[in-house]
């Protein structure tokens, strides 16, 4: 059996600030166990992200240094078979670089979604924020080629919950997004969050797909506490280098658990 060769980290905020913050005292926290107690064993369903065949991208404006378009066709080129894109945060930030990278993304021949960072309440106000900005984008999360949207729940530095926090406005988010685009959103976080933030309680997340980080551990994510599935997206590194993106090593690189054929399917494509 394998073993943990780094110490666990978990995500980076997707804020607007240039780099993302690590929850400091959950990291620092997963490598004192390590040191004190010997490396942690894989779980035997483990696999590092190379494994994984599928590969993809998740961009905003920071991945514009200089406002340089990416070139998705290099990176279709590369091996990425999908992107998602940020659209918004919060209840009034818009991404400048959203309907420009899904349709270079299209173009390129990716399958693409795009994604809301979870920010200051209310939960419906910020949904609506989102799906304005989309639907304004031409993106549904419907169409050939369209994964679903993604709802990005993460703790800020520190290890804190977005302000004013609660499940119950983060309910409010995905009634309202489901009502306006009927869909149901990916979920990206992490069982931390769940844990920080909702109790514990992941049963929320029951009927979406997880995307889930886990960065520089060489295992898969956590499983998220109340959901009753694993990833589906696992983003393993946010330092990447992708031919045709020139934000050199502030890449985020992720996998899909499944086929291409299956992420098709998921982005309403023939599987063939």
């Amino acid at each position: 059996m394998s073993v943990v060769p780094f110490p666990l980290t978990v995500a980076r905020s997707r804020t607007t600030s240039p780099r993302r913050a690590t929850a400091r005292s959950v990291a620092l926290a997963a490598s004192a166990w390590v040191l004190f107690t010997g490396p942690a064993v894989m779980p035997a369903h483990a696999a590092p992200p190379g494994d994984y065949r599928v590969k993809g991208v998740d961009t905003s404006h920071y991945n514009h240094p200089g406002s340089k378009a990416i070139d998705w066709r290099q990176v279709r080129r590369a091996g990425y078979a999908f992107m998602y894109a940020k659209a918004t945060e919060g209840t009034t930030h818009q991404d400048d670089w959203l309907a420009a990278d899904l349709k270079g993304a299209e173009a390129a021949g990716l399958v693409r979604g795009a994604y809301h960072f979870y920010g200051t309440t209310p939960g419906k106000d910020q949904a609506r924020n989102f799906v304005a900005t989309v639907k304004e984008a031409g993106y549904t999360g419907k169409a050939p080629g369209e994964l679903p949207p993604a709802i990005d729940l993460e703790l800020g530095s520190g290890g804190t919950c977005p302000n004013n926090f609660s499940t119950a406005g983060l309910r409010a988010f995905l009634r309202t997004l489901d009502a306006e685009m009927k869909v149901a959103p990916v979920v990206y976080t992490t069982a931390q969050f769940v844990d920080t933030c909702m109790g514990g309680d992941g049963a929320l997340f029951t009927d979406h797909m997880l995307w889930q980080p886990r960065y520089r551990s060489g295992i898969e994510p956590e499983a998220v506490p109340g959901a009753d599935s694993r990833w589906k997206i696992w983003q393993h590194s946010e330092q990447g280098n992708v031919p045709g993106i020139e934000s050199k090593g502030r890449t985020d690189l992720n996998v899909f658990r499944g086929t291409l054929a299956e992420l098709k399917r998921r982005a309403h494509l023939p599987a063939g």
